[in-house]
């Protein structure tokens, strides 16, 4: 889950271009008059977001799990090693010759070392072939290389055999396969076994993963447990997971500490987590400063923040350069930032096609945009449907819009 502040500005709803078969040039006036008020808006208040979990990929490459697996060995893969089969593959696969790692690889697994089996299963995934890849990570799963009944998980969840990946991740945790326990520990938090899942996010963690320090956090600082919370991020911020340090900046921020939140996410942007390059934007551009806001944006934007995306878009539309606005807006609103689907039909609505503009509110509003909701509300209205309206304020009004909880008591006045 990343945190971050949000900022917004978004253009004023225009009423210029040709009559389209939505509203007639009449209507659109009323209906700008109508939204004046709400889309003359600067700014959103600052707030964390809820930043989704996300389970463990694959590994070919020896992680930290597995840093005792080899030995010294006493004799040679071709004396019958095949653990030295397995790290002379490994070694290959570095240097890029897959074809001679996949025979080492192979050796080792008819050899009945079951690390060799698993990391040709990783192969055999890469190359597109699942169904291969899965019998031979359920081969090595049952030799007992945790790796495998992990990866062999990670699969049947992909299916959406959830009881089948449960009872692999536990496996996997049981032999001492931390992913396991934080994938496991992510099946029971969205089942609601917060309890458990924190268990589990523990374990993990102390077992070295980073991404598990994180997510205690994020069930601390739900809870209000501020100071419990910047612990677990700092322990995931030591240990590379840069999200932990760009949340230390949110608590921060939230304390008034501003020059260590400032700090904080700076260090995240450098380690490429973009959150802290956007957070770090806002800051920027809170204290006058939108050419280092627009730098630190635009590198968000690159590394696939869709919120940077937007908030550069603002800024272009400022600058009067309404074409890059609209390509930003395109992009953060294709990436699920709903409100650079509104910011777009408001740039639609100006030039007159209300059709876009229509399509744009209504994803928007299905997308959680409570503003979008609110100006669908408007468009209903007009048409005389005033159920509909009424529905869509409501929608609006319990996300939290006081102009759409405005509209609901005005329609219902006698």
């Amino acid at each position: 889950m990343k945190s971050f502040l949000w900022f917004i500005l978004i253009g004023v709803i225009g009423c210029s271009g040709a009559n389209r078969k939505l509203a007639s040039k009449e209507s659109k006036k009323r209906m700008s008059e109508r939204a004046a008020d709400v889309l003359n808006v600067s700014t959103r208040d600052s707030k964390i977001k809820k930043s989704h979990f996300m389970s463990e990929g694959h590994h070919v490459m020896m992680s930290e799990e597995d840093e005792n697996f080899f030995t010294t060995p006493k004799e040679s893969c071709d004396g019958g090693n095949m653990m030295e089969c397995v790290f002379l593959g490994f070694v290959e696969h570095k240097k890029g010759n897959i074809k001679r790692a996949r025979d080492l690889y192979e050796k080792a697994c008819h050899g009945k070392e079951m690390r060799g089996c698993f990391i040709l299963g990783f192969l055999e995934e890469e190359k597109g072939d699942i169904a291969k890849a899965q019998y031979l990570y359920r081969e090595a799963c049952e030799g007992d290389e945790m790796s495998g009944c992990f990866n062999l998980g990670v699969l049947e969840y992909r299916k959406g055999n959830i009881v089948k990946a449960r009872n692999l991740y536990t496996k996997a945790c049981q032999g001492g396969k931390m992913s396991g326990c934080f994938n496991l520990g992510l099946l029971e938090f969205r089942r609601g076994a917060v309890s458990t899942a924190e268990t589990l996010y523990k374990r993990a963690c102390d077992g070295g993963k980073m991404n598990a320090c994180f997510a205690l956090g994020l069930l601390e600082q739900k809870q209000g447990k501020k100071d419990l919370a910047r612990k677990f991020y700092q322990r995931a911020c030591e240990g590379y997971d840069m999200r932990g340090c760009s949340n230390i900046g949110v608590v921060d921020l939230e304390e008034g500490h501003i020059a260590s939140a400032q700090f904080f996410f700076k260090k995240a942007c450098e380690g490429k987590d973009m959150s802290g390059c956007f957070n770090l934007g806002v800051l920027e551009e809170q204290k006058g400063n939108p050419s280092k806001a627009s730098s630190l944006y635009e590198q968000a934007c690159k590394g696939h923040e869709m919120r940077a995306c937007f908030n550069l878009g603002v800024l272009e539309e400022k600058k009067g350069r309404v074409k890059n606005a609209e390509a930003l807006y395109q992009m953060s609103c294709e990436g699920y930032e709903m409100s650079g689907c509104f910011n777009l039909g408001v740039l639609e609505f100006g030039k007159g096609d209300v059709t876009s503009a229509y399509a744009l509110y209504r994803k928007a509003c299905e997308g959680g945009e409570s503003r979008a909701c609110l100006v669908l509300g408007f468009f209903e209205e007009d048409r005389g449907n005033i159920t509909v309206a009424q529905t869509l304020w409501r929608k609006a009004c319990n996300e939290g819009s006081n102009n759409a909880c405005k509209a609901l008591m005005t329609i219902n006045s006698p």
